[in-house]
């Protein structure tokens, strides 16, 4: 036999529920937040995107643009490759050079000369450094305005002004 123990009984049914320690344990309830608490939360966090999301771009810019002129400088030119590098990393110097000048003017109510924005400012910091002045192929750029708007021009690869590969930013 089994030792004397008895068959167990047989549970049918809700009667065979678990001791009340072994039961679920409520949880208590949250606080609901309504829909003008949702939206103060989504505003806040858009206003702390406001602020951060121009600053990560300026260093993601300028973080893109120093890993193109790394692998500009260590890769061999397959199929013009290199000069679409060049280009490319023209196109961000002029947009850099823009903006700075764009900074300049609600500065100072005035278009800068290019030397100025390499000047330091009142933190002691200069806008740009040297080598941002200057496109791809050592030619610095050239500022003009027309019309009230700034025209940061580089002369491409052919150190031509007026031509086809020109590259071009304006503000």
């Amino acid at each position: 036999m089994d030792g004397g123990a008895g068959p167990r009984p047989v549970t049918r049914g809700k009667s065979a529920r678990r001791p009340s320690s072994e039961r679920s344990r409520v949880r208590p309830m949250e606080p609901r937040l309504g829909h003008a608490a949702i939206l103060l939360r989504l505003l806040a966090l858009g206003a702390a995107a406001a602020v951060v999301l121009p600053l990560a771009l300026a260093v993601a810019s300028l973080a893109g643009c120093l890993l193109l002129a790394l692998v500009f400088a260590f890769v061999p030119s397959r199929d013009g490759r290199q000069e679409v590098l060049r280009l490319h990393i023209t196109r961000v110097r002029a947009a850099s050079v823009r903006d700075a000048a764009g900074y300049f003017r609600e500065r100072h109510h005035r278009w800068p000369e290019l030397y100025e924005l390499r000047l330091p400012a009142a933190d002691g910091t200069p806008l740009l450094e040297a080598g941002e002045t200057y496109d791809a192929w050592g030619q610095e750029f050239s500022l003009s305005v027309i019309a009230g708007r700034l025209e940061v021009r580089s002369r491409g690869e052919d150190g031509v002004d007026g031509t086809e590969d020109d590259v071009l930013a304006t503000r």
